[in-house]
């Protein structure tokens, strides 16, 4: 029996078919294959946190460094203000 045909196990066609023996290897192998996917799961999870913790915390770099960007044109918007006031009396 192949790890593909757990999902569609028939039961009662199982128990016609095979030794109680045969059934238990069958349910060994179905419990070793969910046991490997539950681990396999939990990498995945875990490794999709990772990239999430690092894309939150790119964002909040890019919110710092916009709101510098966005102080200096402030900065720059009340130079050009200073200087056409300025100029305004020369």
């Amino acid at each position: 029996m192949t790890t593909t045909n757990y999902l569609d196990l028939d039961i009662n066609k199982l128990f016609e078919e095979y030794t109680i023996k045969e059934i238990e290897a069958i349910q060994k192998k179905i419990q070793h294959e969910s046991d490997r996917k539950k681990i396999e799961l939990r990498t995945l999870v875990g490794e999709r946190y990772r990239d999430l913790i690092l894309a939150a915390d790119t964002i909040r770099k890019m919110k710092i460094t916009s709101e510098h960007v966005i102080s200096r044109i402030i900065d720059i918007e009340n130079k050009f203000g200073e200087l056409q006031k300025i100029s305004y009396w020369i």
